[in-house]
């Protein structure tokens, strides 16, 4: 059973000139991000603009980081920030959302909030998304989605299913 279908998929985008950050890409270390997310308090304003720029830049991987930042850090600056900048995400923008393959499993909370909404734009990304991660919960949120009303969604659902190589990705193709 293949959970890693996402290389094949990748060299295509690329050679259509599509942006998506490849496979190969260095991801942003925890402790730099958690160091960015601090640095929203720092005293110097433009070390804090400094730093909600780098969050910005990052996208995806700091999501988790800034979430916590935003629900629980005691420095309401930080928490501010925090929220500032999650809410300028667009989850419709197709490079933010693909950006999400590199967090793995670690996206998935995030992808199930988009499936579950019925934005026919937003489920239709989240459903590559999910062919690029490979995974069991992702086989799962995409079971959801091939029942949506939207034949586009269908669509990048089937497409997502199809880099899948176990019995029940095909049986939902079929």
């Amino acid at each position: 059973m293949n959970w890693f279908p996402a290389r094949p998929f990748l060299a295509l985008v690329a050679l259509l000139g599509l942006a998506v950050p490849a496979l190969g890409e260095e991801t942003v270390p925890p402790e730099r991000i958690a160091q960015l997310v601090e640095s929203l308090g720092a005293g110097d304003w433009s070390e804090r603009e400094a730093a909600t720029a780098e969050l910005k830049r990052i996208g995806a991987q700091a999501v988790p980081a800034l979430e916590k930042a935003a629900r629980d850090h005691e420095d309401l600056e930080v928490r501010h920030r925090a929220h500032q900048i999650l809410g300028g995400f667009v989850y419709t923008n197709r490079e933010f959302l693909m950006s999400f393959a590199l967090l793995g499993d670690e996206a998935l909370p995030r992808l199930a909030e988009i499936v579950g909404k019925a934005d026919a734009v937003e489920s239709a990304l989240a459903a590559e998304v999910l062919g690029e991660l490979g995974s069991p919960g992702a086989l799962k949120l995409l079971e959801r989605l091939a029942t949506h009303e939207s034949p586009v969604v269908q669509a990048r659902t089937a497409s997502a299913l199809g880099l899948f190589s176990c019995e029940r990705s095909l049986s939902l193709l079929r």
